[in-house]
């Protein structure tokens, strides 16, 4: 009884895992871009790219933002002020807040004279997160709050001006398309560099299902090793085999559901090029040091987090089954 309760807790953990790498689907086709300052692409650029690109027939979307912090926010109906992080958008403002709203709407792409603030900055100037309709200051400007992120530090949303520069820019190119590729010859059409910081979400998305499927895999290979070993009896053999069949179908049923595909970014041009890999491997390593300098993009910390979770959840299965594995034959020959 203990080991099909052990083995129910492990298939939960490894649930976990799957349910964690599905999510991460959403981010298939999206690329993040982080800029330098110097270097930010102004609203304008990518108002005008946008526009280009929409009677197409595969046009990307594009959501871009920048912060400015130390910004002051007023309540001038009850005399109450706050300095908060001014997040100025284009696009869409759920993609640039990646936060569940608690009250109202996010508003239009083109509502200059709405905005939506954080339930934390809510409850500072309004005392209440039930806020939608209220008007707030923003850089002398009257805005209406449309509404309120579920975020308890102090963040104000509001329409990018023209002239200014993105340093945050999320390109979703489609699911189908090849991701940073397909993004960096968007961009470079319209004279737009790619960001210092490039995060591919497709990456991610692809490190997280494989890390799914590496446990159904390796648990086949070991049943297979379990059922060539002498001295088990054909009962015992036929209920190896059986489970290893069934965790094959499982493992083909992953891949179709969770649409697993090698990104384009892993592919060589020429099966010849046999520094490919070393050398992506390193582009890969020195983006992964950069992603730090990343400041508040809360997209990056959901991937980031989903992804980790998958490999965490499906990586920690497949270890304890293997461990348990191993010591519980043993255990019964001592």
């Amino acid at each position: 009884m203990r080991k099909w309760i052990f083995l129910l807790l492990l298939s939960l953990l490894w649930g976990c895992g799957v349910i964690a790498a599905w999510s991460t689907g959403d981010y298939r086709g999206q690329v993040f871009m982080y800029y330098r300052e110097d270097d930010a692409p102004m609203q304008e650029a990518l108002a005008h790219l946008v526009s280009q690109e929409a009677g197409k027939e595969k046009y990307p979307d594009i959501t871009a933002w920048t912060l400015t912090g130390d910004v002051l926010v007023q309540n001038r109906e009850l005399g109450r002020k706050k300095q908060a992080e001014c997040m100025s958008v284009y696009g869409s403002r759920d993609m640039a807040a990646f936060r569940r709203l608690a009250d109202g709407t996010y508003g239009l792409r083109t509502d200059r004279e709405g905005c939506v603030i954080s339930r934390g900055l809510a409850l500072e100037l309004f005392g209440s997160a039930a806020v939608s309709g209220k008007q707030v200051w923003c850089r002398d400007q009257a805005y209406v709050v449309r509404g309120v992120t579920d975020d308890p530090g102090y963040v104000i949303l509001v329409l990018a001006g023209r002239q200014e520069g993105m340093r945050c820019l999320i390109i979703s190119c489609g699911k189908d398309s090849s991701g940073e590729t397909a993004a960096g010859r968007i961009l470079f059409r319209y004279g737009i560099g790619s960001g210092y910081v490039c995060v591919d979400g497709s990456l991610f998305s692809a490190a997280a299902c494989l890390a799914v499927l590496s446990a159904p895999v390796m648990v086949m290979g070991w049943l297979c090793r379990e059922m060539l070993r002498r001295g088990i009896g054909k009962r015992r053999r036929l209920g190896l085999a059986v489970l290893a069949v069934s965790l094959l179908f499982l493992g083909i049923i992953l891949i179709w559901k969770l649409d697993l595909k090698i990104p384009a970014a892993l592919i060589p041009g020429k099966w010849s090029d046999f520094d490919f890999w070393s050398r992506r491997a390193g582009e890969l390593h020195d983006r992964m040091g950069r992603m730090g300098e990343v400041y508040r993009a809360e997209w990056l910390v959901q991937l980031k987090r989903r992804t980790g979770t998958s490999v965490a959840c499906s990586l920690g299965t497949l270890g304890v089954f293997l461990l348990w594995g191993y010591f519980v034959p043993r255990n019964r020959e001592g």
